[in-house]
């Protein structure tokens, strides 16, 4: 049995609006995004289906092998990935 999602809480709304805020979200945006998901035809859904089903295939859209190891697991894992380690700066 599913359980039902537990109401949102006024702290939990806050923090949403705060974050919303930092980034710039505005209500509107938000309205045109949810009439545009409501608004979907079959059709177009099969289309970006069909565009996501062939951008999987591109190698140029593929992820990227990321590890986040020490220096040791890093190694390992990269050389079963057949990749080179890239130290990024922290």
């Amino acid at each position: 049995m599913q359980r039902r999602p537990a109401p949102r809480t006024a702290a939990d709304k806050g923090l949403s609006d705060f974050l919303r805020f930092l980034y710039g979200i505005e209500d509107h945006l938000r309205r045109s995004k949810l009439e545009s998901i409501i608004s979907i035809t079959a059709s177009e859904l099969a289309a970006a289906a069909e565009r996501l089903a062939g951008s999987a295939m591109d190698t140029a859209n593929r992820g990227i092998p990321t590890v986040i190891a020490g220096t040791a697991e890093a190694e390992k894992a990269a050389a079963k990935l057949g990749v080179e380690i890239r130290m990024l700066p922290v």
